[in-house]
């Protein structure tokens, strides 16, 4: 049974599409773990009292 085959040139195309795509998903997954690390050291800052919130300090004086 023959199989249709794209020429060399379509496949090529194809090919940068999607090493584009992956380089994308590549850049993107590194952001999103950067902004995980950023989330944990924010909220540890914050759980442990080394950083505290001036609005939430002013609702607790408030009560």
């Amino acid at each position: 049974m023959p199989l249709p085959l794209s020429s060399l040139e379509v496949q090529r195309a194809l090919l940068a599409v999607l090493e584009s795509h992956r380089t994308r998903i590549a850049t993107e997954i590194a952001r999103r773990d950067q902004l995980q690390l950023l989330k944990q050291g924010l909220m540890e800052d914050l759980l442990t009292g080394r950083v505290r919130v001036a609005e939430a300090e002013a609702v607790v004086e408030g009560l």
